[in-house]
């Protein structure tokens, strides 16, 4: 923040153009702080509180692996309660829904009998993980048999003369490996109460990692990519139905007063309130400068105070009307939009 100060300062003093301004100001790199917030699952799958979760068709690795994933990232969400997998099993003798898009009568009535609210189930489509190898032409030196004095220091300081091959450079072939993997998976949640499926959605993710033959060791093992293509594939399920925690970046804006750079230390520290308090003394005391309501939105944003947001922002817009406030009021309208549906998500399952 004060580098910056010095640099208007020393700008407007030496009477620099304008357009200098902006890459003077972009060495000092813009200031972002990060928070966590809530965002409303893509589904709304009504008052589902109980779910069970099925191994999913497909190779045995695989449909176990994807069925765990789902169970850890439902029981990390906190939005809906397990139903016990050991008892799931002796429910499950029959596993002709797994194809289906509906749970057959007799499985939904005795999983209604457990309590369970829905289940989740499906088929891993398809998994695959191999190696394709190739040979592309690299620049190397090598020698060419001749000799040239050339004189350099040793250590010491002092100048000799040394012999040193003379070298060119030559295209050469080099063997490398492409290790590419792929998962694509059908997943089902259906609500057993009505026999309804509530969500549904195919997802495909992949894996794509090049190296030299001769350093293959580096490329990571087939299992650890599996891991990996399970993991991204149940996520982007999980995030279909329920709520998500994502992280956000809010980037200030710098000025002259110096209850911004107070501020802007706070939000960096996670100290919200204490940065919309520093930064609210910012844009009482600097009515007319735009990046002083922007930040202060922007603040209130990360506090979920989305009205005072949006007021702050359109202040900042009146006063300049740039792309970049233009891009965060429709951000802050769609975090109010998020923080609705939100509500009202989990009021449906009270």
């Amino acid at each position: 923040m004060d580098t910056t100060r010095n640099l208007l300062r020393t700008a407007r003093r030496a009477q620099l153009p304008v357009l200098l301004l902006p890459a003077l100001l972009a060495a000092c790199g813009t200031p972002v702080a990060r928070y966590q917030a809530r965002v409303p699952a893509q589904v709304d799958v009504g008052d589902i509180q109980r779910v069970a979760v099925a191994d999913f068709d497909g190779l045995p690795q695989t449909g176990a692996l994807v069925a765990a994933k789902i169970t850890e990232g439902i029981v990390d969400g906190g939005h809906f309660r397990m139903f016990e997998r050991s008892k799931l099993d002796a429910i499950l003798n029959e596993r002709a829904f797994q194809q289906s898009d509906h749970v057959d009568p007799a499985t939904a009535s005795k999983l209604k009998l457990a309590g369970v609210d829905a289940l989740v189930f499906g088929t891993v489509d398809a998994y695959s993980v191999d190696d394709q190898t190739g040979v592309t032409k690299v620049s190397t030196e090598v020698g060419t048999g001749e000799y040239e004095t050339i004189h350099e220091k040793d250590r010491e300081g002092q100048v000799r003369e040394v012999r040193r091959e003379i070298k060119k450079t030559v295209m050469v072939d080099r063997g490398y490996v492409l290790r590419e993997g792929t998962m694509g998976v059908t997943f089902r949640m259906a609500d057993v109460r009505t026999g309804e499926i509530v969500a549904i959605r195919t997802e495909t993710v992949n894996f794509s990692q090049k190296t030299w033959a001769d350093e293959r060791r580096k490329l990571p093992t087939k299992d650890v990519i599996l891991e990996d293509l399970a993991s991204r594939v149940t996520h982007r399920f999980l995030a279909r139905i329920q709520p998500q925690t994502v992280v956000r970046a809010i980037r200030f804006e710098e000025n002259e007063n110096p209850n911004t750079e107070i501020g802007i230390r706070y939000a960096k520290a996670g100290l919200w309130d204490k940065a919309a308090g520093a930064l609210r003394s910012a844009a009482v005391a600097s009515p007319a400068v735009a990046s002083a309501h922007y930040n202060l939105g922007m603040t209130y944003d990360a506090l979920g105070d989305h009205g005072a947001a949006i007021d702050s922002i359109e202040r900042a817009l009146s006063i300049e009307p740039k792309d970049k406030y233009i891009q965060a009021l429709a951000e802050v309208r769609r975090s109010a939009d998020h923080a609705a549906a939100l509500r009202s998500q989990e009021q449906g399952r009270n």
